[in-house]
């Protein structure tokens, strides 16, 4: 039996040295190229965030830079800001101030530019520029507060500044109700007397043309010439007074409706107390 058996033992030693070859040569392989890949993209985090940064920073200053040429100072002083979040230089903190500046952001821009000169940048320009815009905020703030607090200094209280008092005067509403009355009544009476007077001379006129008339046509003599010429005369004349009558009483007819029309006129006497001294004013509504 064992001699049966150790051929067989003789035969197996070489199958089983060549797999445990070929496994390990596969491990080798597997770990090269998972030592291959570590290496490649291990790195690859590591660069990647400051260049990410760089681009998004980049990207803000460019759209901050068109905000600032068109204007819109807040927004631009944010991208500026966010961009100096970003990347940490001052020259993004001390456009952001600078815009701020511009927009009349005082308290902001005062806060960048401070925090600007305490992070100590290397630009001595950058520096001086960021004491002098401080002073420049600085004067403003104080102008500002001088003049506001002149201002409430100089306006009076209410309780210090009596009420108007104010007169109201009915001297004209006396005579203009009945002056507007009476020029109704002459300017209907004036123009019905000029209607009537021309409605009077125009039959007349037209009695003598028929008059004249009959006497072309029949040879009847019922009118001489010298009475025609008087009565023509006499026509013309009241045909004229009419007229006048006429216009005058329409002239005081609207006149009389107009001072009716207007009686709620009225005038006052305002005296109004100020600083120095007593304003006297006079209202007048129509």
């Amino acid at each position: 039996m064992s001699a049966d058996t150790m051929p067989r033992s003789t035969h197996s030693q070489p199958r089983c040295a060549m797999l445990s070859s070929r496994s390990l040569n596969a491990a080798l392989i597997a770990v090269g190229c998972l030592s291959g890949t570590l290496l490649l993209l291990g790195p690859l985090p590591c660069c990647a965030r400051p260049k990410a940064k760089a681009m998004t920073a980049k990207a803000a200053t460019r759209a901050a830079t068109k905000h600032y040429k068109a204007g819109r100072y807040q927004k631009a002083s944010e991208l500026y800001r966010s961009a100096f979040k970003a990347t940490k230089r001052p020259a993004y903190l001390f456009n952001a101030a600078r815009a701020a500046q511009r927009g009349f952001l005082f308290d902001a821009a005062t806060r960048d530019f401070n925090r600007y000169l305490e992070l100590k940048p290397k630009d001595p320009k950058g520096k001086r520029r960021a004491r002098l815009h401080l002073k420049e905020i600085a004067e403003i703030q104080a102008r500002a507060a001088a003049s506001k607090a002149k201002i409430s200094r100089d306006e009076p209280t209410a309780a210090a500044v009596p009420p108007p008092n104010i007169r109201k005067s009915t001297a004209t509403a006396k005579w203009k109700a009945p002056a507007s009355w009476a020029l109704v009544g002459v300017g209907t009476i004036a123009a019905g007397l000029g209607a009537w007077w021309a409605l009077s001379a125009t039959a007349d006129g037209d009695e003598l043309d028929e008059k004249l008339g009959k006497n072309d046509s029949q040879g009847i003599i019922g009118i001489s010439h010298a009475e025609a010429e008087a009565q023509r005369q006499d026509i013309n004349s009241r045909l004229i007074r009419s007229y006048v009558s006429t216009g005058v009483g329409l002239a005081a007819l609207g006149a009389g409706v107009w001072m009716l029309m207007s009686q709620r006129q009225s005038t006052a006497l305002a005296v109004v107390p100020t600083r120095d001294g007593l304003q006297t004013t006079w209202l007048v509504r129509f």
